[in-house]
């Protein structure tokens, strides 16, 4: 379980109208050690779902753009954290240019320095919160003495506890692949809202599921384009399970498992590089163990699934063609289970 320490936090009120800009840095040392602690823990929770979210729709990896000021600003702040509350303040202007004319809420946005056990990199976490009513419920305290009475406290301007919507979030260096340096989150609809993306300067990257789709794709319908001697039904299958022995898969470990196989002969890297290119990964950085985790699935017409682990389904499936039509055909021993689920 990563443990997290934020060393600097500032707070700026952020709407598309304007931006109300706090007069000084919340400095974590006056608080009692107590209260520290629970502030830690506050943070703590909420960085620890940053660190947890599975890319989808509204989380994904990007890169900063060469003219991105959120880039500047952290890594300048690598050099001098002197210069945090002034860069909060600066963000928070940029935050408030990106979302005019759009209907972005109001929030806070919180600015967070920070580092992670086990990883030496310092972080910045930008975190766009929607301060709300909250009533708590407590029991009740007289004299000092404790009551067992109910109690109901009411905040008017409670953040969000953590498993609450936070409305947007970002942090730089992507925390789970290294290969990307922001990682992005976007609770407010059902994509990345534009405005947002323009604040932090960066691009999105598809996730790991959907470059593992397109790599699957290309390597087959590459080599069916410039190999067509090659055997399809055991070559690519070969550099597929080697390309799962490594820990990432990158466009040049891809490249070097083709070239590996004596079967590519005259092998363009080159035009290889193109059809990653145009296919939008080539920046490609997956798990080895998320190609073993790929599923392999077949639906066919008649509403039949064919469904199962990618590497046994290319071994144990034949698809042969009769006629105008296509058979496919299971390779098994001669011992199966059969069983009626319903």
């Amino acid at each position: 379980m990563n443990k997290y320490q934020v060393d600097r936090v500032a707070l700026h009120l952020v709407s598309k109208d304007g931006a109300q800009l706090a007069k000084e840095e919340i400095l974590l040392g006056d608080f009692s050690l107590e209260d520290q602690k629970s502030i830690q823990e506050f943070f703590a929770a909420h960085l620890k779902h940053i660190w947890n979210a599975g890319e989808a729709r509204t989380t994904c990896s990007a890169q900063f753009q060469a003219t991105s000021e959120i880039q500047k600003y952290y890594e300048n702040l690598r050099l001098d954290q002197a210069k945090f509350f002034s860069y909060s303040g600066e963000m928070a202007k940029l935050l408030q240019k990106a979302a005019q004319k759009t209907r972005a809420s109001a929030g806070v946005l919180m600015v967070l320095w920070l580092r992670t056990d086990g990883d030496d990199r310092s972080f910045l976490a930008l975190l766009k919160l929607e301060p709300a009513r909250a009533d708590k419920i407590a029991l009740s305290q007289s004299n000092g003495k404790l009551l067992l009475k109910l109690a109901v406290r009411h905040i008017d301007q409670a953040l969000p506890e953590p498993g609450d919507q936070v409305l947007k979030w970002a942090i730089t260096p992507h925390p789970n692949r290294s290969a990307y340096q922001v990682k992005v989150r976007d609770e407010e609809g059902k994509e990345l809202a534009q405005y947002f993306m323009k604040f932090l300067g960066c691009d999105a990257r598809l996730s790991e599921r959907k470059q593992i789709e397109r790599i699957l794709q290309i390597i087959p319908d590459y080599t069916r384009e410039h190999h067509r001697k090659v055997d399809l039904s055991t070559v690519v299958p070969t550099v597929l399970a080697d390309l799962e022995q490594v820990a990432t898969i990158t466009p040049d470990v891809v490249i070097d498992k083709i070239k590996e196989n004596k079967a590519f002969k005259n092998f363009s890297e080159d035009n290889f590089r193109k059809e990653l290119e145009q296919a939008k990964i080539s920046d490609m950085s997956v798990s080895a163990d998320a190609l073993r985790a790929t599923k392999l699935q077949y639906k066919l017409p008649s509403g039949i699934i064919i469904k199962g682990p990618r590497a046994v389904m290319e071994s144990q499936i034949k698809m042969v063609s009769v006629g105008n039509e296509v058979e496919f055909r299971i390779r098994s021993t001669k011992q199966y289970e059969k069983t009626y689920v319903g």
